[in-house]
């Protein structure tokens, strides 16, 4: 029986070749080259790199939101920028859900600290737009019952009168309730006007945080 031997490099069998078969000795085994995929082979070090290329699979598979999703979102984060002019709507609350709605569906990194910052900013909004405009709001004698009248006209008025009526109706609930606790015209009215002050304040606090959120979510748009 003819045995060929061939050396691939010094003092290291390669492969013994037998007329009927093949054997390897163990330590031409460990050298023999394995497939991995449609005509791939690998050897030694690169065995484990054809492995990640043509083996398992460990990339997932990224999706992002199109050219008609970012306008969609777009045009939530514009109408929930107005919203925050006009009271009784969630103007806010509409620019952070549509953060959150894109970050949902790009599910990157950067979609996430984006809604995690805007995340933060909602929460800080909220809070400030409650404790500045009240401190001056306490500071000039006007209750709130007179806001939480207004608030209730305001809501009426935003029906009655669509856009328009909300802010009416808002200084008539507190001009109404500053009279009836006042029994004064020019008193009553200049509660209203510290009134107007500080929801005024409120909503700059409320659009500065939207502002800051529309203006992130769109330089991560463009620059990612």
């Amino acid at each position: 029986m003819a045995v060929v031997l061939e050396r691939e490099e010094p003092a290291r069998w390669s492969e013994i070749s037998v007329q009927y078969g093949s054997y390897l000795p163990p330590r031409a085994r460990e050298r023999r080259p394995r497939t991995y995929g449609a005509g791939v082979t690998a050897a030694g070090s690169d065995r484990d790199e054809a492995r990640r290329r043509h083996g398992r699979r460990f990339s997932a598979t990224i999706v992002r939101m199109g050219t008609t999703g970012l306008v969609l979102v777009g045009i939530a984060i514009l109408v929930g920028l107005l919203g925050v002019l006009v009271p009784a709507l969630p103007g806010l609350l509409l620019v952070w859900g549509a953060v959150l709605v894109w970050a949902s569906i790009e599910r990157t990194a950067a979609a996430w600290i984006v809604l995690a910052a805007a995340t933060l900013l909602v929460a800080a909004s909220q809070a400030a737009k409650y404790l500045v405009p009240g401190r001056r709001m306490r500071s000039a004698g006007v209750p709130w019952a007179s806001l939480a009248a207004g608030g209730a006209l305001a809501i009426v008025g935003f029906f009655v009168i669509p856009i328009v009526g909300a802010f009416l109706g808002f200084v008539l609930g507190v001009y109404l309730a500053e009279l009836v606790r006042l029994g004064d015209h020019p008193l009553a009215w200049s509660s209203t006007v510290h009134a107007l002050k500080a929801v005024g304040l409120s909503v700059l606090i409320e659009l500065g945080a939207g502002l800051l959120i529309a203006g992130t979510w769109l330089a991560t748009v463009l620059l990612t």
